[in-house]
């Protein structure tokens, strides 16, 4: 045991030397989807991983760009930001408001790709030194236009649906009429959300730790994106689950996660393969394919709940009631606006004779109060 500890420790120092703020993921990684391997395995991965730029504000793989808005800003760039009355037409439609690379928007049902990234690593609203606070009248205008071919030259879409663009945000200085407003909209845009993962022709995952990954393989891959923060977020579940084809980008390749899932599901054929933890922790990210089998937390509960409470494990929301809300897309269910944490989790119990179950054992390992 002390040699597995001593293991696990140093895997988890290498793990860091190599990504900033990681300690509570290299600490679960190394003890869980790496809980077999050893420092040089893990080290022969990491060597393939390009430094982080030094660039002051560069916590972001598609920056460093702007944190404050100026005249001279104003008068030198392009903002993409998109019309509110698309917004509504896309909502009257139940379809995709997506963006091509020279800003223009379209409502779209088919063609296009959706980006599943972090907020915090790609909107290039950094201040100089670190993510946030993001300046008010610069979120107003949008995602700057140079910042925001980023985006194309990684999904290698020619329409892409980008949720901080299509989602409309509740602002500081609104009135309380216009917050209300606004709320009502992200509501609607929500429960589309379902309909526009599915109908996307790709999901692609842009995770800074992954987007520095050289020439890897399948394997590689799949440790980094264990590692990086899109694996943290309960939304880039919700993404994953309802994809069509799910890519991960990497510095200079894209793989498929459904490959990369069908080699380890006929590699692993016991508890003590040492790719095991990888499975289990990508297996819920993606509907089990023909002939194989993936783990229920209950024999009888559906497969949709366990994949929610393995997958949903570990990972955040940065608003509270997100924990039930990001679910709904899942579940073919509609959000109501105003709802409160407590009330989306009782609309799950509600819609299946185990989901109460679920709801229970969800918000226990999660450490929220609910009682039905």
């Amino acid at each position: 045991m002390a040699g597995r500890q001593n293991s696990a420790e140093a895997i988890s120092n290498l793990i860091q030397e190599h990504e900033e703020n990681v300690t509570a993921r290299a600490n679960r990684v190394s003890n869980f989807e790496l809980s077999t391997w050893n420092v040089d395995e893990v080290a022969a991965i990491m060597d393939q991983v390009s430094p982080r730029s030094k660039t002051r504000g560069s916590n972001d793989p598609c920056g460093p760009e702007i944190n404050r808005s100026s005249p001279m800003i104003d008068w030198m760039f392009t903002f993409v930001q998109a019309p509110e009355v698309l917004i509504r037409h896309s909502i009257q439609q139940q379809a995709a408001l997506c963006v091509n690379r020279l800003g223009k928007f379209q409502i779209r049902r088919e063609g296009y790709a959706v980006m599943s990234h972090v907020w915090g690593e790609t909107c290039g609203w950094n201040t100089p030194t670190a993510w946030g606070p993001v300046d008010l009248q610069l979120r107003k205008k949008g995602i700057l236009h140079r910042h925001f071919l980023k985006f194309f030259d990684r999904c290698e879409s020619e329409w892409l649906w980008v949720d901080v663009l299509a989602m409309p945000e509740v602002l500081e200085d609104m009135t309380a009429a216009a917050k209300a407003e606004t709320e009502r909209l992200r509501t609607d845009v929500i429960n589309n959300l379902r309909q526009i993962y599915m109908r996307a022709d790709k999901v692609v995952c842009l995770d800074s730790f992954l987007l520095r990954l050289r020439s890897g393989g399948m394997i590689d891959v799949a440790v980094v994106v264990c590692l990086g923060r899109w694996i943290t977020r309960l939304w880039t579940f919700t993404e994953a689950r309802l994809a069509k084809q799910l890519i991960l980008r990497t510095e200079d390749a894209a793989f498929d996660l459904d490959e990369i899932l069908k080699f380890l599901y006929e590699n692993v054929d016991n508890d003590e393969h040492r790719y095991c933890g990888m499975l289990a922790r990508l297996q819920p990210l993606r509907p089990v394919p023909l002939g194989h089998v993936a783990r229920k937390w209950r024999p009888e509960q559906e497969q949709i709940f366990s994949d929610i409470r393995f997958g949903g494990e570990n990972r955040l929301c940065d608003v509270g009631v997100d924990q039930a809300r990001a679910l709904f897309p899942l579940l073919a269910l509609k959000w109501q606006t105003g709802w409160t944490l407590q009330q989306g989790l009782q609309r799950i119990a509600e819609i299946r004779p185990n989901a109460k179950e679920f709801v229970e054992e969800y918000c226990r390992y999660r450490g929220i109060d609910w009682s039905s």
